[in-house]
């Protein structure tokens, strides 16, 4: 497996719609209760998360978004917070759905089909991914391992190459991944995308009020600074 790629993670993302809200249709994001001071040293308290399984989905989140030219790392960019505010929310307790049995496996465009809510699943996936990577690689685990082992560690589990014990390793993944994707495009105000990094590489202007005369200059890039939905 080719290590995880920006540039396809994006092209991947096409249909995530920037400015994004929620994996659940018609949920709303859970907005901050906390300043902005959030990322590695800040003020932000999980919620739903632990520190270690906070630890272990930073680690991982920073390989799904990696730090280069085009921005700082996800874990810098608040999208763990982003991601333990969404499942310390109604969408991860699943308090819209039913999630009663009987259980079936279902076809993949049927959306989410884990019996486990989705901060459940978040949980015991990031768990069973630390455990898992340890016993292949000699006690090391997931949050020890250098990058390069990290991102063959997530394409095997992605491919369901890598089983993790009691969890649906598929599902945990593009539980991960789905959730990253919005942490990174959502509005700041929700705890990621921090300064604004998604929306500055795509060239998305944000909750601007009126840019009706740049859809169809699709020759130029929008000039402007984006504003999130706060107005900073």
């Amino acid at each position: 497996m080719a290590p995880l790629n920006r540039r396809k993670f994006l092209k991947g993302s096409a249909a995530a719609a920037v400015g994004v809200t929620s994996l659940a249709q018609g949920a709303r994001p859970t907005p901050p209760e906390a300043g902005p001071n959030i990322g590695p040293g800040g003020d932000y308290q999980y919620q739903s998360l632990n520190v270690d399984d906070a630890a272990i989905l930073a680690a991982a989140v920073d390989r799904i978004i990696p730090a280069d030219e085009l921005s700082l790392a996800g874990s810098e960019l608040g999208i763990p917070e982003f991601i333990d505010r969404q499942l310390a929310g109604p969408f991860g307790s699943g308090a819209r759905w039913y999630m009663q049995g009987p259980y079936e496996d279902g076809a993949p465009t049927q959306g989410y089909q884990s019996r486990r809510p989705p901060a459940e699943l978040m949980r015991d996936g990031l768990r069973a991914l630390q455990r898992a990577a340890g016993q292949k690689h000699d006690g090391k685990q997931f949050t020890a391992l250098p990058p390069e082992d990290q991102d063959k560690t997530l394409a095997a589990v992605e491919a369901g190459d890598l089983p993790l014990d009691g969890i649906d390793g598929v599902a945990f993944f593009n539980l991960l991944l789905r959730m990253s994707k919005e942490g990174f495009f959502a509005d700041p105000m929700y705890g990621g995308n921090r300064d604004m990094a998604g929306w500055k590489m795509v060239g998305f202007p944000g909750a601007r009020g009126n840019y009706y005369d740049w859809p169809e200059r699709t020759d130029q890039p929008y000039p402007y600074p984006p504003v999130s939905i706060q107005g900073a």
